[in-house]
């Protein structure tokens, strides 16, 4: 009997062409950090190794004395070797097709990578460490069709695996850990892949990342490219931001996986469509430890992964420090665009919240950040909103002073939808608010309340832009009248840098010479024109990436960006602006990429804190550091580096109290966004925790620069089409969170329970099906924006709601009929647009959905193949590509073999005749059979779905003479010998693409694999048994 035990993973030929390059950066790890010990005390020191070519791999083998000669039955093996790699890779092999091992090896301390392998086949890496390398722990580029097998992979300075252009290749069993970068990279054309069993954890990135190159080299959309991976049966735990990430990635199947502890969302999809997530538990029970960390006593740090998009620079407050209760509060939102509010207690040295504020249901990017206010009362203001759609600007009052548990309902400022960016102060000259906001359909307004911050005067135009690229910072110096100082520039046009103040709460305004500049309620607007305050030549400047302070004469000091308007080289130099009393003193801190922020210890000593990265095409990468200068921003040194590597990407550094003793940076984007916060004097050693989201379903924006001239264009890439089933999530943020324009999305038999809200849908994804979920305990079962389907109609029912309180007298569509069904008679209500028709009254006990998926690799014209699944077998359907759109694979023409019929062998099914002429109508696991394919697509024919499963076991009745069969078993463990022997056939054939009739015979040692058809010979009847 055939025993395969195994999971079926995408059958995948032929190496498709490479995008883009890798590139290969970042620090190199603390040698004090620690490595672990080797395997065994009897590694040979050996030099590194490089092999180019089969050729090259043969001498070497006999000068080296390797066992084996390259064949599969007899590979060649490298092992027992301690390879330090010093400045090249430890081990490094191309252009070969030989079988051959890499066992019990010590890889380490290479510039490079541990192992690299480049247009390789047949390479089995099994029981090595591949530790403290530069680079990657082991890498393949263009190579398909290896093992990755039991190895030790932890503590290298990029990824523990990366793959690009790499295809049908098999990760198991292996250990990666403490990994700079994410422990398993998978990039690019690369598919087929299959990752079992792994433990991956304390990766500074995310446990596994799946990611494409959208653009081709001529700027225009190819389509998902990562494709048709399977991972399974994984620990995964402790990384730094996702558990498992699908970026632009379709037709994957993620199953049974244990994922907890993570920064970010334990599997989060950014753009990915057709992808199958089931039976992963998924926890947040231990949460994600975040640790203050402080290098040298002095400054802290805190993180949390909150915040989805990069904090503006023209939004704040974002963080206010309110002296009587020695504690700062700060405002954020997340990837679902919910505004959260939290506090941070200097005495105590902890944080409290976050406690959610609303949501932004409309929002798309950072127009929608929030801003915060504390008046005279103590009573705390969260100003939030969205430009599009309806509602408009909004804030929230706490309902006691200096508390952020408890909150009034929702206020409309009552402005334009066309308002963005708030910037709110608190005046406390009659305990005003002045609000500032961009109006995109004519410029900036300025507004003051009266009447306890319930009704606000009418708004005032203070500048006026014909191309709608004027964006503005704003302060307000406590310590000198309360004085609002403003400044803005054209992001568009050129050098020129824009300012003004007031000391009488917005009134008047003054430039920084005292020339009266107007009085916008009786005056009419302050054009730009007048308020021109000085210029930088061939730059574009921009005041939004930096901040406003003040010496301890009220002086302004502004921090912006000056970009060079030289396309070929661009640069991005931070600058400072002070007012000495009589000009603008201009000069130059560092270069640098995101944006800038300037703190005055005193009136000759300054700090300021930039990302320092020197090419602005590699936007938002670099460092945070902390540059100094003794003579009043004159001349500028660098002190330090404060927090983040190459691999991290702060983007906003904000000051939050005039004392200066915390500051903040926050830094992200839609795809690695989170939130950071770091200060002075806050104690060394402690640790935070934060939940994180369960499952996130997400949009990308896509951009390129087809021109070369810097006008970037965007592509929105949604995820849509994925199935989400039979998963357990608890103890999160929230257990599964769709985002955007998410639609097509099947939600269904999941356990969502005790997580802080059950299930998020935001921004308005539609036609999205939830139901026979069980939400249980959650503090907020749902939050719906969005029209989505809540049940499944009946009998079928919806969802299992723990706090429905409902009863269950009536049945019946209308639920109008005597009796009980086991469904509540009155709708579950999520909220005014939602509701679940026919919600469960007790837990949904129809068992598991199945779903299984097989991914068999085509070629244009006849192929010879199998569909290694039990399940609906009718032609066409059973047959038809669940690919995406774009992608899929066409075919017009399948032939059988029926070796019980002699009068009629072959059985046809061919789209052009009529119905009625065709005599094959079903194809089952059992059969291998011809499919001619009219269009490639993708080359990949996905296969599966719901109502699909791998059989346990399988008999295959075999007639004397000429079969044409299927092999529904595992991949990698069974052999055309061992079926010989079962079996007693005396000859196997399958496809060959290039073979005068498409076929090839067999060897013993070949590996039979699911998705392959066969040709097989039998003197006599038997019958073929297949274990799964």
């Amino acid at each position: 009997m055939g025993n395969a035990t195994g999971k079926v993973i995408a059958i995948t030929v032929g190496i498709m062409t490479i995008l883009s390059a890798v590139a290969m950066g970042g620090q190199q790890r603390k040698k004090d950090e620690g490595l672990p010990a080797p395997i065994s005390p009897n590694y040979i020191a050996h030099a590194p190794i490089r092999i180019n070519s089969d050729a090259e791999f043969a001498s070497m083998a006999a000068s080296e004395g390797w066992a084996g000669a390259g064949s599969s039955g007899n590979p060649y093996i490298i092992e027992n070797y301690e390879i330090n790699g010093g400045s090249t890779d430890c081990i490094y092999v191309e252009n070969t097709i030989c079988f051959f091992i890499v066992r019990n090896c010590y890889l380490h301390s290479s510039s490079y990578n541990g192992l690299e392998l480049f247009n390789v086949k047949h390479a089995h890496m099994e029981t090595t460490t591949a530790t403290d390398n530069h680079g990657h722990g082991c890498y393949l580029e263009s190579s398909d069709s290896n093992t990755i097998t039991n190895n030790t992979i932890s503590l290298n300075n990029r990824n523990g695996i990366h793959f690009f252009s790499s295809c049908n290749n098999r990760v198991s069993n292996n250990t990666v850990s403490s990994n700079n970068d994410s422990g398993v990279f998978i990039l690019s054309y690369s598919s087929g892949n299959e990752l079992d069993n792994n433990s991956i954890q304390s990766n500074k990135e995310s446990g596994i990342l799946l990611a494409s190159n959208w653009w081709n080299k001529e700027s225009t959309p190819v389509g998902n490219l990562t494709n048709c991976n399977i991972i399974t049966h994984n620990t995964i735990s402790s990384n730094f931001y996702d558990g498992i990430t699908l970026y632009e990635s379709g037709s994957n199947t993620i199953a049974n996986n244990t994922i907890s502890s993570t920064g970010g969302p334990a599997i989060q999809l950014i753009g990915s469509e057709y992808n199958h997530i089931q039976s992963n538990i998924i926890s947040g029970e231990s949460e994600y430890t975040y640790q203050i960390v402080s290098a040298d006593g002095h400054y802290g740090h805190y993180y949390s992964a909150f915040v989805p998009y990069s904090t503006c620079g023209f939004i704040g407050p974002e963080a206010i420090y309110v002296p009587a209760t020695d504690c700062t509060f700060m405002v954020f939102f997340n990837w679902s665009f919910e505004t959260y509010i939290t506090e941070y207690n200097h005495t105590t040295d902890t944080f409290s919240g976050p406690v959610l504020i609303g949501v932004n249901p409309n929002c798309y990017n950072d127009h929608c950040m929030p801003a915060l206010s504390i008046d005279n009362d103590g009573y705390i203001y969260v100003f939030y909103g969205q430009r599009t759609g309806s509602g408009g600007q909004l804030y929230k009052k706490s309902v006691n002073p200096y508390d952020i548990t408890q909150w009034s309902a929702v206020n409309y400022l009552g402005v334009s939808n066309a308002y963005a960016y708030p910037q709110v102060w608190n005046y406390p000259d009659g305990d005003k608010i002045i609000y500032i906001a961009h109006d995109y359909n004519t410029g900036h307004v300025f507004m003051t309340d009266s009447n306890n911050w319930t009704t606000w005067n009418a708004t005032s135009r203070i500048d006026l832009t014909t191309t709608g690229a004027t964006y503005l910072i704003s302060a307000m110096d406590s310590e000198n009248n309360h004085n609002i100082h403003l400044a803005w520039s054209n992001y568009l046009q050129n050098g020129n840098v824009y300012y003004m103040n007031s000391s009488d709460g917005g009134r008047t305004w003054y430039a920084a010479d005292g020339t009266y500049l107007g009085n916008p309620s009786t005056d009419g607007p302050i054009y730009e024109s007048q308020a021109l305050a000085f210029t930088v030549s061939d730059c574009l400047c921009q005041v939004i990436s930096g901040n406003i302070n003040f010496d301890s004469s009220g002086n302004p000091l502004i921090t912006f960006c000056a970009d060079s308007a030289n396309a070929d080289n661009l640069t991005r130099q931070y600058k400072l602006a002070r007012w000495d009393g009589s000009d603008w003193v201009i000069s130059s801190i560092s270069y640098g990429q995101g944006q800038v922020c300037i703190l005055p210890d005193n009136d000759t000593a300054y700090r300021a804190y930039c990302i320092d990265f020197v090419n602005l095409i590699d936007l938002g990468s670099g460092p945070l550091k902390e540059y100094i200068s003794t003579d009043s921003g004159a001349s500028w040194t660098y002190n330090r580096t404060i927090a983040g590597g190459a691999a991290a990407s702060p983007v906003r550094v904000y000051n939050a109290k005039s004392d200066r003793s915390l500051e903040f940076t926050f830094c992200g984007g839609s795809f690695t966004g989170n939130f950071n916060a770091w200060g002075q004097d806050m104690s060394q050693g402690r640790y935070i925790s934060t939940r994180p989201i369960g499952i996130l379903l997400d949009t990308c924006d896509l951009r390129y620069n087809p021109d070369g001239n810097n006008n970037y264009y965007a592509h929105i890439q949604t995820s849509n089409y994925n199935t989400i089933a039979n998963n357990t999530i608890s103890n999160t943020s929230k257990g599964i969170a769709l985002c955007h324009a998410c639609i097509d999305n099947t939600i269904i038999n999941n356990t969502v329970t005790n997580n802080d809200c059950g299930i998020v849908f935001s921004s308005y994804p539609t036609n999205n099906a939830i139901y026979h979920n069980r939400f249980i305990n959650n503090t907020h079962q749902a939050i719906n924006v969005g029209a989505n389907q809540w049940d499944n109609d009946y009998p079928s029912g919806g969802n299992y709601w723990s706090d429905y309180g409902g009863i269950d007298v009536k049945s019946g569509p209308l639920q109008d009929l005597p009796g009980s069904d086991g469904i509540g008679d009155t709708p579950l209500i999520i909220d005014a647009d939602a509701r679940d028709d026919y919600p469960l009254m007790s837990p949904y006990s129809g068992g598991p959905q199945t779903l299984a998926w097989v991914n068999v690799t085509v070629h244009l014209g006849w192929n010879l193949i199998s569909v290694p699944l039990v399940g609906p077998s009718r032609l066409p359907d059973a047959l038809m590509d669940k690919s995406p759109q774009g992608t899929k694979v066409m075919w017009d023409r399948v032939m059988w073999w029926d070796a019980t019929d002699p009068a009629n062998h072959w059985k046809q099914y061919y789209s052009a005749w009529n119905s009625t002429l065709n005599d094959l109508l079903d194809v089952n696991m059992t059969m291998g059979f011809w499919l001619n394919v009219s269009s490639l697509g993708d080359g990949k024919l996905c296969l599966g779905g719901y109502e699909y499963a791998n059989q346990s076991t399988t008999l295959i009745p075999l007639y004397a003479g000429w079969n044409m069969i299927g092999y529904p078993g595992s991949y990698g463990t069974y052999t055309v010998g061992q079926f010989r022997a079962d079996t007693g056939a005396t000859r196997v054939e399958t496809y060959s693409p290039n073979a005068n009739y498409l076929t090839k015979v067999l060897g013993t040692n070949y590996l039979m694999k699911p998705g392959e058809g066969y040709w097989v010979y039998v003197p006599a009847d038997t019958v073929w048994i297949v274990d799964w």
